[in-house]
């Protein structure tokens, strides 16, 4: 636990407080280190609460760690520097003179030193000189005055001269008959917020060139974004590409590069030369796409199919004559089945072209074209007879027998005759 806790404001000239008052009149008298606290201050050079135990001191009796300052941080210049290291001072860093003091300072290199008599100064080597305060050197910022008494280590008086600035904000007006605002710059969590009070803000560069630039850089210095004095922009986004806008009203990179977006420039809608194509309200995912007058509609397998007269992968009818080129072939695997009844009439449209499975006599059409063809099989325990239906068979006016578990095919040859291939 310190001995002597900083209350970040200028304090009471005491010891063994952790509950520092602020500076009070007739107690601690007007010296020369406030002035100079106030005008280092004024520079910019000043303590801030970065930590509830920024520069807390604690003292001791021992020789090599007779004062431990706790690190802190300050602002230098009006910037916020990094943090200051725990810093230890000795006896020796002290003069052992009564109602001497000394300047605790963060200097210019963000080390905790001693200011003291001894080192030069208007006072040339003399370490004796008591109740006045050492000169500071320039870049330091001062936390506090820490006086040597007779009751020796351990036990020195320490006056802060902290603040207890916490947040930092940037005014910006002009006098309009006292002062107007008319920007504020201020942190925030996760942001910076610049507030314009005025219509307008204008960033004005130095000359009209492209060597007059207005940059935005990431952490690691690279460009992402510029304006130069001529008018001309860079980004970091790709080369020769248009820009696109997202539902977030971000901008990027789109893959259309300058080139096409020339060749769409002026370009119509419609289906012409070189007018840009649009759907209606009839497309939807994994259609096929046709022109519905000036537009694209989506068309689904089944309609496409229809569109173009094509036979689907299962199912359909073919209405037309399917001929198979020379030298190529087609393969069916397998032919339908057919039960036929007993005394049936085969009908081009019902049998021709499949296996017949007949559980008795069949009589062929009355009727048939040129290689209308009916295989007939017979699974019965006897004969069956194939009626010719008024017309020849293999060249006779005679009906064929089937014998059991045979079969006969019957090919229409012209005038309604037939060829019987198997009896």
């Amino acid at each position: 636990m310190p001995t002597e806790a900083n209350p970040h404001h200028f304090s009471k000239h005491t010891k063994d407080d952790v509950a520092i008052s602020q500076i009070e009149d007739a107690v601690d008298f007007p010296h020369t280190g406030l002035i100079k606290a106030l005008s280092l201050g004024m520079k910019g050079n000043y303590v801030i609460n970065d930590s509830a135990t920024g520069f807390d001191i604690t003292q001791s009796s021992s020789s090599s760690s007779a004062v431990v300052v706790e690190a802190g941080k300050i602002f230098r210049d009006g910037v916020l520097t990094a943090a200051t290291a725990q810093t230890t001072f000795a006896q020796s860093d002290f003069n052992n003179t009564t109602n001497a003091h000394h300047l605790l300072v963060v200097a210019s290199n963000n080390a905790v030193v001693i200011r003291k008599f001894g080192t030069g100064g208007i006072y040339g080597g003399a370490s004796n000189v008591i109740n006045k305060i050492p000169p500071y050197t320039e870049g330091d910022t001062i936390i506090a005055i820490v006086s040597f008494t007779a009751d020796g280590f351990n036990d020195m008086k320490v006056q802060y001269l902290t603040t207890g600035k916490v947040a930092n904000g940037v005014s910006i007006g002009y006098n309009n008959s006292g002062y107007d605002q008319t920007m504020s710059i201020t942190g925030g969590s996760g942001k910076t917020t610049l507030l314009s009070e005025e219509n307008q803000v204008v960033l004005k560069l130095n000359g009209t060139g492209s060597s007059n630039t207005f940059q935005v850089t990431d952490s690691a210095d690279q460009l992402q974004f510029a304006v130069n004095g001529d008018g001309t922009l860079t980004t970091d986004i790709t080369a020769s590409r248009a820009l696109v806008t997202d539902g977030s009203k971000n901008i990027s990179a789109s893959s259309v590069t300058s080139a096409e977006l020339a060749l769409l420039s002026g370009a119509a809608f419609g289906i012409g030369t070189n007018n840009i194509l649009r759907a209606n309200a009839n497309l939807a995912n994994d259609d096929f796409l046709r022109v519905d007058g000036t537009q694209i509609e989506g068309r689904t397998a089944a309609q496409t199919l229809t569109d173009i007269a094509a036979m689907p992968l299962a199912g359909g009818t073919f209405t037309g004559a399917v001929t198979v080129n020379t030298g190529q072939t087609f393969r069916s695997p397998r032919l339908t089945t057919v039960a036929v009844s007993a005394s049936t009439t085969l009908t081009e449209a019902t049998h021709a072209g499949a296996y017949l499975i007949c559980a008795g006599n069949v009589t062929l059409p009355a009727t048939s074209s040129n290689g209308e063809h009916y295989t007939i099989l017979n699974t019965t325990g006897g004969n069956i007879t194939v009626a010719r239906n008024g017309n020849n068979i293999n060249g006779a006016g005679s009906d064929i027998t089937v014998a059991t578990y045979n079969a006969v095919t019957c090919i229409g040859i012209g005038s309604n005759n037939w060829i019987a291939l198997g009896v």
